[in-house]
């Protein structure tokens, strides 16, 4: 698929740290998935935010991301690098999930604690599943 940039907006402008982004087509809607949190580190932890952007109402080009977003958050987990992938039943999100070593509470040293990949998805675009752990520990 061939892309033309023609138009660029700031979506988030909150200050936190905001990267490894994700966007794709599914529905009729585009969604853009980043890794929001305070700082880079793994603590304090961070989450994927899922922004959501329909067709403008106006006549540009431009894509009204007012519509809403989700968060993807994690009990005791770092979630970072989203990957949305859309198919024609579901939109899928897998990431990877720092989570403690066994009995050891989230450590700021990445080789402290297990990276496990997992994922997510919607039927709807709004409601999404609880993640899940797919692949083994250090798999990413």
């Amino acid at each position: 698929m061939h892309v033309d940039i023609l138009d660029t907006q700031r979506l988030v402008a909150t200050g936190e740290h905001c990267a490894f982004t994700s966007i794709c087509k599914w529905r009729d809607t585009w969604y853009l998935a980043h890794r929001a949190a305070p700082f880079h580190n793994i603590l304090p932890k961070g989450d994927i935010r899922i922004s959501m952007a329909g067709a403008s109402t106006t006549k540009s080009l431009a894509l009204d991301w007012d519509v809403g977003y989700v968060d993807i958050t994690h009990p005791v987990g770092d979630v970072r690098d989203p990957r949305l992938i859309p198919s024609d039943d579901a939109l899928y999100m897998m990431c990877g999930v720092y989570v403690p070593q066994y009995g050891q509470t989230l450590s700021d040293d990445s080789s402290a604690n297990l990276i496990q990949t997992m994922i997510t998805y919607t039927v709807d675009g709004i409601h999404w599943a609880p993640l899940r752990a797919i692949l083994r520990p250090n798999v990413w």
